[in-house]
């Protein structure tokens, strides 16, 4: 069975569940692309998880992989805990402030879309405290929106603000980074960044995307 119709299904309780599903996947979203950098077993928190498609899509992608989602929003979390249905035992949600998160150690951290949400002060205080929880050779995950070229940027703003409008995030300020910028605050945290990149077409076409992939080593 194709991974989306996998993933669809998961979200067959409502409408507007699929509906959510078919718009964030053919959105430009490069899921299927950053998920092929993630380790295919350990425990992995996806932090500001949101309705939960890319901690499924992570579940589903290797039953090795024992997936916890946490968003702030409980709307959210609760959608996405009915996608946990019987004999689903590699995945799980809940409800956490990311500025209070509480972590147990694990292999890797996936921030996804969500450290732009996060005012400067709460963007280092998260990161620090994912560099604390990462076990050694753990990895932390940052997908990001690029700021280049400027006309996406743009519309990345104009996407953040409507959604700020329709309450589909609960975040007031949105604050985006160089991948350089990036790159440099989590080498002053202590990560190693072993890979930096601009996700090229057909991912983003009308939004641009980076990804940091970061090490813990000791």
């Amino acid at each position: 069975m194709p991974i989306f119709k996998e993933l669809l299904d998961l979200y067959d309780f409502s409408r507007a569940a699929k509906i959510r599903t078919y718009q964030r996947w053919y959105a430009g979203t490069p899921y299927e692309h950053v998920e092929q950098y993630i380790p295919k077993k350990g425990n992995i928190i996806d932090l500001g998880c949101g309705w939960g498609m890319f901690a499924n899509l992570m579940a589903l992608k290797s039953p090795e992989r024992n997936v916890y989602g946490i968003d702030l929003d409980e709307m959210k979390i609760n959608w996405a805990k009915k996608t946990v249905k019987e004999g689903r035992t590699n995945i799980d949600f809940a409800v956490q402030d990311l500025q209070n998160v509480d972590l147990p150690r694990v292999d890797a951290i996936v921030l996804y879309d969500v450290a732009h949400h996060l005012e400067e002060a709460v963007q280092f205080k998260v990161l620090e405290t994912c560099y604390r929880k990462l076990s050694s050779g753990g990895l932390l995950i940052l997908k990001e929106n690029d700021v280049e070229p400027l006309w996406k940027l743009g519309i990345s703003h104009l996407v953040e603000a409507i959604a700020l409008g329709f309450n589909v995030t609960l975040s007031s300020k949105i604050l985006f980074r160089s991948r350089e910028d990036w790159s440099r605050i989590l080498t002053e945290i202590g990560f190693v960044v072993v890979h930096n990149e601009h996700i090229k077409t057909p991912y983003g076409f009308f939004v641009p995307h980076s990804l940091l992939i970061c090490e813990k080593r000791n």
